[in-house]
């Protein structure tokens, strides 16, 4: 949430940038900003390129955290591949999507002759951007500085989850009406008697 907060943040604060200038938000309006606005497109794609998850970003330490977490969670059982399989296409998704629209602003000619001679951006929005650029890199290169302040409270967390979990204990094995793979050999059902009126 700390990661989404800062990357997210600074695209809203971006955004307000350019809305500034052009009193729009359609994005067809725009296209070759890094001509006329170099330094609002490299602040605008290095909170892109955090917001997707790039290896040194804030993004990529809490999505990694996220999709690895999942895979190795007992709670979700067998379906915890799924889980995090599913986590991972949406962050595909995700950083298709956002590509897409920085390729759209940014690069390419110049669409319209309003965008040709826009100010790149003031003194006062970077002093108001640059702290969430920062953060953004201090938390990609060194997580645990954070990580070590909250590893605490995290655990007393996940020892309050499992303390519940152990106290009303749910299926160990899925029995719903979706059938992915047969029963592996250590389910109780395996071998056992079938039921009367069964297959013929």
């Amino acid at each position: 949430m700390v990661n989404h907060g800062i990357s997210t943040g600074m695209l809203f604060l971006l955004f307000g940038v350019i809305y500034d200038r052009r009193h729009t938000r359609n994005i067809d309006q725009f296209g070759g900003l890094t001509k006329p606005m170099p330094v609002y497109a490299t602040l605008f794609m290095v909170a892109t390129l955090a917001s997707i998850g790039l290896p040194g970003t804030n993004g990529f330490i809490g999505e990694f955290m996220v999709i690895t977490g999942a895979f190795a969670s007992k709670a979700l059982g067998h379906f915890a591949g799924i889980q995090a399989a599913g986590a991972a296409i949406g962050v595909i998704l995700g950083a298709v999507y956002m590509l897409m629209v920085v390729q759209k602003m940014f690069f390419g000619p110049i669409t319209k002759e309003e965008n040709r001679h826009l100010h790149d951006m003031s003194p006062r929005e970077l002093v108001a951007v640059a702290p969430l650029a920062m953060m953004i890199f201090v938390i990609g290169l060194f997580p645990n500085i954070f990580l070590a302040q909250i590893k605490g409270a995290a655990a007393r967390v996940q020892d309050d989850v499992e303390a519940r979990l152990d106290a009303n204990p749910g299926p160990r094995f899925y029995e719903g009406p979706l059938k992915l793979a047969p029963p592996r050999p250590e389910d109780p059902r395996v071998g056992s008697p079938a039921p009367a009126g069964g297959a013929h």
